[in-house]
């Protein structure tokens, strides 16, 4: 009869071979559209999944939450630094919540309508992200009885997303009272168009925006002319058609399309 040569590990040391095999053999590469190079990152864990799991159940303004819980995954699962992580914006994001999900699979079931529902692999989408090519700031002046006002707009970087998501949420109680419901889409629209801006200039005085807080960024939104606020939101469409381009999916029969939702969800179906 053989001996039983096997060694058996302590609890501690059983967490330091999950952990070298999560660093090493669970682990992929991403394309960084704004980096312009690949990065590695680490699958999610059960810990994360079910963190995952939990800003979806997190009410109607779950994805506040889910932005969050990504961010934090990003940062612990990635190889850069968070130095690094903190500069990549909303469509790296994208590319790197669709290099987790095809970790878990590499197809996803989406249903087009009520009776066609198909595997439809995410490889599509990684190759529109390969081939995207990163939006730059984009600068505009208006000038109104011999004041000139520049702004430049650009994409919110991951960390300023989760800060103003944040901020919502921490402000906003759940309600069924119809003026408080008018007050969250108002503040909701101002934080969405106060993330995209860069930095404001009056003639050649730089008004230093990026070092507002966000209530007081919203506050700054809501005094801008409406001129101006449109010149915003025409950018910010356009950005987000593209990156809607990027998640649209077309079933097999080339008849039917589906956009992708970039929340716990994605991590959460088959």
């Amino acid at each position: 009869m053989s001996e039983d040569t096997s060694i058996a590990l302590s609890f501690k040391d059983a967490l330091n071979v999950l952990e070298d095999l999560s660093k090493n053999s669970f682990v992929s590469e991403v394309w960084i559209p704004s980096l312009k190079k690949n990065i590695t990152i680490k699958e999610i864990n059960a810990k994360q999944q079910k963190e995952l799991l939990e800003s979806a159940i997190d009410s109607s303004m779950y994805k506040s939450s889910f932005s969050k819980t990504f961010y934090d995954i990003v940062v612990s699962n990635a190889s850069e630094s968070k130095e690094v992580l903190d500069t990549l914006n909303l469509v790296d994001k994208v590319a790197i919540a669709i290099a987790l999900r095809k970790q878990i699979s590499s197809t996803i079931k989406v249903e087009f309508k009520e009776d066609l529902s198909e595997d439809i692999s995410l490889e599509e989408i990684s190759n529109k992200i390969k081939n995207y090519s990163s939006s730059e700031p984009i600068s505009f002046d208006v000038v109104k009885n011999n004041i000139s006002i520049n702004i430049t707009v650009a994409l919110p970087t991951i960390l300023s997303d989760v800060g103003f998501d944040s901020f919502l949420l921490k402000n906003k109680k759940k309600t069924d009272d119809i003026e408080e419901v008018k007050s969250i889409i108002t503040d909701a629209f101002l934080s969405e168009t106060s993330k995209y801006i860069q930095s404001v200039s009056i003639d050649t005085q730089d008004l230093n925006y990026s070092s507002f807080s966000i209530h007081q960024k919203i506050q700054f939104v809501e005094k801008l002319p409406a001129t101006i606020i449109q010149q915003i939101i025409d950018i910010i469409t356009k950005w987000k058609k593209e990156l809607e381009n990027i998640l649209t999916i077309t079933s097999s029969n080339g008849e039917n399309t589906k956009t992708l939702d970039i929340d716990s969800l994605l991590f959460l179906t088959n």
